[in-house]
């Protein structure tokens, strides 16, 4: 008797640690979870990909708005143990101004971002990417005056605003889902056929790569024939410092000069001559000025040439300036010019209006 009543204990003991460690597995992995998200955008291991840790996946929120192509999906990794994180990450079409992901501080903080290699334009930091949509496509959505469609991916704790949280991902991760969604976009806007195309490449999540060196005054970011005017340093200890420049045969070119002096002054610089950015930009200076950016044309093509000063460098700058009574930030123009006509150089065009 007592040796069946042990057996019993022990068959209990089994079934309970059995239970549990199914509980275990059902609460923090995603053992027979969803196969796809958001009507079947995403598949579970791309959104797996972009919320990295344990926990189950979860749809949290899915809306698209038809003539308008907007869409908004948002996604988690749940977990039921205490203090255990819980990543979101955000898919939503913006609707913004030509430039802005180059000129706002949303997204400058940046110096880490890489651009795609082909396909859409697009860019990743280890917190957001975004893919702009192709030009074909704008006619068939509403858009407002001087803006674009883009979709974006934004990874966050879901408590607080992405900028506030320790949340990263992969930027390839982020970029995929932001281009699935962009796919999605141009199929539902019946544009794809317009494109012939050429947004479909297998590699068109692909990314830069960059380099990390020692600035050089002749050859300023890898670029001859660039100069910096002696007003782009405002006191005697702001110097050349280092830089970090993106590959020349990406989407964007971007190069983050990290100067020395006190506060760490920085700036970031792009070019490109890819066909929708630069008509992202040109719809935008139909509508207002172009803050720091401007862009090119010439006999082979046109290209958008941009700037963005990060806050302790601007802030620098302006105080010099008032100090001594010029014109706030007069210099931004020689410098664009600069970075034009050495990129003009460098493919060997002619014929530009600088």
């Amino acid at each position: 008797m007592k040796h069946k009543s042990r057996w019993i204990s022990l068959a209990a003991l089994i079934s309970c640690v059995v239970v549990l460690a199914g509980l275990l597995t059902w609460w923090n992995t995603d053992l027979l979870g969803k196969d796809d998200f958001c009507d079947g955008m995403f598949s579970s291991s791309e959104v797996s990909a972009a919320l990295e840790g344990t926990g189950r996946l979860a749809e949290e929120e899915y809306q698209q708005a038809g003539r308008s192509h907007w869409l908004r999906c948002e996604m988690k990794r749940t977990s039921r143990f205490v203090d255990s994180s819980e990543p979101h990450v955000s898919v939503t079409t913006e609707f913004l101004k030509g430039d802005e992901v180059f000129q706002s501080p949303v997204w400058q903080k940046r110096e880490r971002m890489a651009f795609t290699e082909h396909g859409l334009a697009g860019g990743a930091t280890r917190k957001r990417a975004w893919v702009l949509v192709p030009k074909e496509c704008w006619g068939g959505i509403p858009l407002r005056r001087g803006s674009v469609p883009y979709l974006t991916a934004e990874v966050s704790d879901g408590r607080n605003p992405p900028q506030a949280s320790d949340v990263t991902s992969s930027p390839e991760a982020l970029l995929q889902l932001a281009d699935r969604a962009a796919q999605r976009v141009i199929d539902d806007a019946g544009c794809a056929q317009n494109s012939s195309g050429r947004y479909r490449a297998p590699d068109a999540t692909a990314l830069t790569s960059a380099d990390h060196h020692h600035s050089d005054r002749e050859n300023i970011c890898g670029k001859r024939g660039f100069m910096l005017p002696p007003d782009a340093f405002p006191t005697a200890d702001v110097t050349l410092g280092r830089e970090r420049t993106t590959s020349a045969s990406g989407t964007v070119w971007a190069c983050d000069l990290h100067l020395q002096g006190k506060g760490g002054p920085s700036l970031t610089l792009m070019t490109t001559s890819h066909r929708d950015t630069v008509a992202a930009a040109k719809r935008q200076a139909t509508a207002k000025s172009l803050n720091n950016g401007k862009v090119v044309r010439c006999e082979q093509g046109e290209m958008y040439v941009g700037l963005w000063l990060h806050t302790r460098y601007l802030d620098l700058l302006l105080d010099e300036d008032d100090r001594h009574g010029r014109r706030p930030l007069a210099f931004l123009g020689d410098v664009l010019t600069s970075l034009a006509k050495s990129q003009a150089a460098e493919e060997e065009w002619s014929g530009c209006h600088f």
